[in-house]
């Protein structure tokens, strides 16, 4: 994934030949918090959001300097959103 100007991403697949799947790229607009934080209001719901981290088990098999870059810049968290 590359995050393009503004709130574009462009999505990359890697792949065997022969294999199905995607082969060209796709651009997708990546959307901001407070766009999602609306859309839950607006639905009567209130939000939490959760980091997503590996877990210690996870950290001990692979290694503290595999996970480093997913803790520092954190490029995926966990929208959790519940009615009123």
């Amino acid at each position: 994934m590359t995050k393009l100007e503004g709130n574009s991403v462009k999505m990359e697949f890697i792949k065997r030949t022969g294999e199905p799947g995607l082969r060209e790229p796709l651009f997708k607009r990546q959307y901001m918090e407070a766009e999602y934080e609306q859309a839950a209001a607006v639905a009567g719901m209130n939000v939490a959001w959760k980091s997503i981290t590996a877990t210690p088990q996870a950290v001990a098999k692979e290694g503290e300097e595999f996970w480093r870059p997913i803790h520092e810049t954190q490029p995926y968290i966990l929208l959790i959103a519940l009615g009123r």
